[in-house]
């Protein structure tokens, strides 16, 4: 059964369980007019996962979709960066818990991005994973130990994040805009300004790796015209 949205709570951890598909699709973009906001235009998929799987945690929920920004359990390798957030269909998400604030604890929040968790309170300890601005790391005391935070983390299990890079506060992300453009009516052909709110997860290509990109097609290129050519060449012999 799809998650009530009344119920709905930011840390909630919940897997995937698409009625339609047998996986859920995870999207980097939803846009939506406002008069007609259950008419949402999805952006690109960046993921799949089966359903039963363990999806990750809730960390914002735009009620008039029914959609979810969800932090990821396993974050996904995008081009050459994690993708740790995604954008959901509530129906495609049943919860597996509900978050519960330990006695003596507060919940954190990531304020960089590609921010490491690690298995100790040093810059020599294991990276476990990483977190991006406004991710829920988890609950913490607050008490620093080598510039590091000790946390029961929101994804389960224990980790450390640089003090530097928490906050009790949440950072202002992934917030939906608005705007205003101009749409034609497929059936009678005249045109109309309509507002729409568009939301993401923030986590777009860098310049790096935008440049990065380019220079791996064009490599890929170079080497296809090579093999082309070798090809030709065993042909005329």
């Amino acid at each position: 059964m799809a998650i009530d949205i009344k119920n709905v709570r930011i840390g909630m951890s919940v897997k995937a369980t698409s009625p339609k598909y047998g996986y859920v699709k995870l999207y980097d973009t939803a846009d939506w007019d406002e008069d007609n906001p259950s008419k949402i235009d999805f952006g690109g998929v960046i993921g799949k996962v089966n359903n039963g799987l363990q999806l990750g945690i809730i960390q914002d929920v735009y009620e008039d979709t029914k959609l979810a920004l969800v932090q990821l359990y396993k974050p996904i390798l995008y081009m050459l960066k994690y993708r740790t957030n995604a954008i959901v269909p509530l129906s495609d998400l049943t919860t597996i818990s509900t978050p519960t604030v330990v006695s003596g604890t507060k919940n954190y929040y990531c304020t960089g991005d590609s921010v490491r968790i690690r298995t100790g309170a040093s810059l020599t300890s294991a990276i476990k994973s990483a977190v991006n601005k406004g991710n829920l790391i988890g609950q913490s005391d607050g008490k620093s130990v080598n510039g590091f935070l000790k946390f029961n983390l929101a994804m389960g299990g224990v980790g450390y994040v640089a003090a530097q890079y928490c906050s009790t506060v949440k950072p202002v992300v992934n917030q939906p805009v608005k705007k205003t453009v101009t749409k034609t009516d497929t059936t009678t052909g005249k045109t109309k300004d309509v507002v729409v709110t568009q939301v993401n997860t923030g986590e777009g290509y860098t310049v790096k790796e935008v440049i990065i990109k380019g220079a791996i097609g064009a490599v890929a290129g170079f080497l296809a015209i090579k093999l082309i050519g070798k090809l030709f060449k065993l042909k005329g012999d």
